[in-house]
């Protein structure tokens, strides 16, 4: 629902930016105080010389909330920028130009004493006022990137995090006690979830299996070596290597048919009538469109179904009758 009205106290106005002022706080549970991030980030600026013959470890921070980690580790003389700032373990971590895409991390061990450009900011944390996983948690969620894009600015592509803005933010920030419960019960859930996936994938293992042995198909070891192959002339359909080797991976002990031969009709629907359609010759109707982003790859689930006019389709494209078996022939490696 958006508002009409949007009232801001004039002791909150650090800078004169509507958009600013509108994104820089959380939706938040009042009993907790707001606080600016400033009040516990202290920027480091611990600046070094690059030296020819010293080995530097540099750092990664990639976005999407995944963290640090390290890029390479270089020798001074290949290192273009020789003014750089020394970072260590658990300071805080942003990219200037990413920050809007969830760049933040903390320095992990592998990091420590790792150099940074001027294109990073890093800061030590209070670790009286926040946890400092509390603090990630904080930079995962959605509002949080909201405010990030709220201190860029710049040209598409390059947008800048300003530093005075971001420091300005202010987030709801619980006691200590009540952060480490929140860091640990959000753990708890991702360790859960970690496990239940693992069983999912065990799961997933066992029901192949069953079909294998249903079946009677005997699984080929892809990793073993095998000097010669053989293959019966009866059953050679193509004569190249590739496919006559691949044909025979299949062995059951039941008999193998082509899947040509369970096919009732092919590009056509059951009327006889072609499947194609050009949807160029109707710009102005709604198609629903599934493209290759739009499956799951190894599952086939349908991730979205697009709305779009037949004038923003550039692909060629084909009607999918209900119950019709569709398969992707670019990219076939993805299943």
């Amino acid at each position: 629902m958006s508002a009409l009205l949007e009232t801001v106290f004039f002791k909150d106005c650090s800078n004169w930016s509507v958009a600013h002022l509108l994104e820089s706080q959380f939706n938040y549970n009042k009993e907790y105080e707001l606080v600016k991030i400033g009040e516990f980030l202290t920027r480091n600026k611990h600046r070094i010389d690059i030296k020819d013959g010293v080995e530097y470890k540099r750092v990664t921070i990639r976005m999407n909330n995944n963290g640090i980690a390290l890029r390479d580790k270089v020798i001074g003389k290949d290192i273009g920028t020789k003014k750089q700032f020394l970072i260590k373990k658990g300071q805080f971590l942003l990219s200037k130009i990413d920050a809007r895409n969830g760049a933040f991390g903390l320095a992990t061990d592998e990091v420590n004493g790792a150099i940074i450009t001027a294109d990073f900011f890093a800061y030590e944390i209070d670790i009286n006022k926040i946890e400092p996983y509390f603090l990630v948690l904080m930079t995962t969620t959605k509002q949080f990137q909201k405010f990030a894009q709220g201190a860029s600015s710049g040209t598409t592509g390059r947008q800048r995090i300003d530093e005075k803005k971001f420091l300005d933010v202010k987030i709801p920030l619980p006691s200590l006690e009540i952060q480490k419960e929140i860091v640990e019960a959000y753990q708890s859930k991702v360790d859960l979830a970690n496990r239940q996936e693992l069983e999912a994938k065990e799961k997933e293992k066992e029901i192949e299996e069953y079909l294998y042995r249903e079946l009677g198909i005997e699984v080929e070891d892809n990793n073993k070596e095998k000097l010669l192959d053989f293959v019966f002339f009866k059953s050679i359909d193509r004569w190249d290597t590739s496919f006559l080797l691949d044909s025979n991976q299949i062995k059951s002990k039941h008999q193998l048919i082509p899947i040509a031969s369970i096919i009732n009709t092919f590009m056509k629907d059951l009327d006889n009538h072609s499947l194609r359609i050009d949807t160029q010759k109707f710009p102005n109707d709604t198609f629903r469109y599934i493209g290759m982003e739009h499956m799951e790859k190894e599952t086939g689930k349908l991730l979205s179904l697009k709305e779009v006019k037949g004038k923003e389709i550039k692909s060629q494209t084909v009607r999918l009758p209900k119950n019709f078996f569709l398969y992707g022939k670019l990219r076939p490696y993805l299943n």
